[in-house]
């Protein structure tokens, strides 16, 4: 499903502007993917009739973390043996995945204590760019450079403390002090509100739709199989049944009546992780559904935006709130749901604006705006676009842009997304569950296109380190221990039972 409106803003009379803003194809046919021989595959079961195919790792979601981790499984695989399954709903990249900014945070390779987002958004880069080089996939990529601007003094005054953490952390940034010389970097900020910034040069922008596909394409080209149309509904936990190569230890059925049987089970289904956590296996993870608010211009010349644009209301007040609420965290209490996510509202009145744009390479100009979480209504999450609260965010981003000039003919959507309550993602096997071989790759929020790339890898490498081994995967990495999401789950559902015992120890006659 799309979700996607033309909005009128209130300014009169507009039409409407084709905008390739949802599941852009790359000009290339999405072929009908080929399902994989089962031919030698299925030694040791029952009825082989019933198996499509047996795959050492099978992953469920096809946007960029998806991909990101079924690309470097089978390019990490050098001799080509492991047989890698991405199973997507729709097609590859349709949601989260071709609605995001693109915007891509990058503060320097010399930073001396890297944070998890500072690692993951460094080691993406290089990624990125052997797509380009090695593969010879276009993906946009563009590094000019991000601001992030202050409208008072009390945003300056957080900027100047934050610029003077990174600098003597090792990041490659610059504090532009006044409008002047803010505007002499980026001209479209000439005559508005903004008095100060801190410059980012490594920063920039890509196409997410590029990059997702980008990722798929150089998945295949490793060996990877790729499935599109096979919305899963269930993951089912059976008992190892080992031939020469593998043991199996899940079976993933699909709508379209297909079962994928695997030793591994990768879940990167964004928004739909609870729902299938929950119905295949009693367990909840707190993920939040969010939407956030995107819209586009129509074409523009080019420069109109030199930068990539951001600013330090949301980031400061973000802050604060985490701080604040940081003192209250015990060993077993997360963050509140809206601590890192939304909080623009209090009693009603608005608290604060959060807005970020480019120029895409076509010469639009890409806006962000709002992050609101989403009632998760029996499974059906509202994505519906609020007109009024676009048209504030417009009114606002025009104060700090004023040359972005009117919006008529704009498209606007809002990109469903995933955030952990904490604020950290979820990447890791969930062996506090009993689920050895169950993988997750959640909870990345509006940052999949900056760190999912590092993030795939980062996952691909701890489950090939498993190899033939059924125990739980000891990775070295501070970066996956960080996002272990066994510091999360819960356990929603009173077993009598193990949970081999409910969930079926035996492979289906």
């Amino acid at each position: 499903k799309m979700y996607r409106m033309k909005v009128l803003l209130g300014f009169g009379a507009a039409t409407g502007v084709s905008l390739g803003l949802i599941c852009h194809q790359q000009n290339r046919d999405l072929k009908t993917r080929a399902y994989a021989s089962c031919s030698g595959l299925t030694k040791g079961i029952s009825n082989p009739r019933q198996i499509d195919v047996i795959y050492d790792v099978a992953i469920i979601g096809g946007g960029i973390l998806g991909c990101s981790v079924g690309y470097h499984l089978a390019s990490l695989d050098k001799k080509k043996k492991k047989k890698i399954a991405i199973l997507e709903k729709g097609t590859i990249g349709c949601e989260a995945s071709s609605l995001a900014a693109g915007t891509l945070c990058h503060d320097g390779n010399d930073i001396k204590e890297p944070s998890w987002y500072d690692y993951l958004s460094t080691k993406s880069r290089p990624i990125l760019h052997d797509l380009e080089s090695k593969y010879g996939i276009e993906l946009d990529l563009i590094v000019n450079g991000t601001l992030t601007v202050a409208e008072t003094a009390a945003e300056k005054a957080y900027l100047l403390t934050a610029y003077k953490e990174m600098k003597a952390n090792g990041s490659n940034v610059r504090f532009l002090s006044s409008h002047d010389e803010v505007a002499k970097l980026e001209p479209a900020v000439k005559g508005g509100s903004v008095i100060g910034a801190i410059y980012s040069p490594l920063g920039g922008h890509a196409d997410p739709s590029k990059v997702t596909h980008g990722l798929c394409e150089a998945a295949e080209i490793e060996g990877a199989h790729v499935f599109e149309g096979q919305r899963v509904i269930s993951v089912n936990k059976i008992g190892m049944v080992q031939d020469e190569d593998s043991a199996c230890r899940y079976e993933v059925r699909t709508s379209q009546g297909k079962s994928f049987w695997a030793r591994h089970v990768v879940v990167c289904t964004g928004c739909h992780d609870n729902k299938l956590l929950r119905e295949s296996f009693g367990i909840e993870i707190p993920v939040i559904p969010v939407k956030g608010q995107i819209w586009v211009t129509d074409v523009r010349p080019s420069g109109t935006l030199n930068t990539v644009i951001y600013n330090a209301a949301s980031e400061m007040t973000w802050r604060k709130i985490r701080e604040k609420e940081s003192e209250k965290i015990t060993e077993k209490k997360l963050l509140p749901r809206q601590a890192n996510i939304n909080s623009k509202w209090k009693n009603g009145e608005r608290m604060f604006h959060h807005v970020y744009g480019r120029q895409t390479a076509d010469g639009t100009l890409l806006f962000g705006g709002d992050r609101i979480v989403v009632n998760d209504n029996n499974g059906h999450l509202d994505y519906a676009v609020e007109e009024e609260r676009v048209k504030e965010n417009y009114d606002f981003i025009k104060k700090i842009v004023p040359t972005v000039g009117d919006m008529y003919g704009s498209y606007c959507c809002y990109m469903p997304f995933s955030m952990c309550e904490d604020g950290k993602p979820l990447l890791g096997e969930l062996t506090n569950a009993g689920l050895n071989g169950l993988w997750l790759a959640v909870g990345f929020g509006p940052s999949g296109i900056t760190l999912g790339p590092m993030a795939g890898k980062l996952l691909a490498e701890t489950i090939l380190s498993t190899d033939c081994e059924y125990a739980s995967a000891d990775s070295d990495s501070p970066v996956m221990r960080e996002l272990d999401p066994n510091r999360v789950v819960r356990n929603i559902i009173s077993r009598s039972k193990s949970p081999d015992s409910k969930l079926g120890s035996q492979m289906p006659a």
